[in-house]
């Protein structure tokens, strides 16, 4: 999904040279600033918890898998 879809943009209330972002799926704030680049930098790093981030595995995934690892090896062993 594109990350344009995934963030709304509006003017700031009390500063209109401010765009505050927010996330469509967690309706988080993301984050404000006058400039596009940075805004585009603080979307990025966004990490939603409801909408899944398949490019980052999860600690507990990652957990898991060390865990099968470790279990395999000691099979082999045996």
């Amino acid at each position: 999904m594109a990350s344009d879809l995934q963030f709304v943009r509006t003017p700031n209330r009390t500063n209109s040279e401010i765009i505050d972002s927010f996330c469509v799926f967690c309706q988080t704030f993301v984050g404000a600033s006058p400039r596009g680049a940075i805004l585009q930098l603080m979307e990025n790093a966004h990490s939603c918890q409801e909408f899944g981030q398949p490019d980052r595995p999860k600690p507990v995934d990652k957990k898991l898998a060390d865990k099968t690892n470790i279990a395999r090896r000691s099979k082999k062993r045996v």
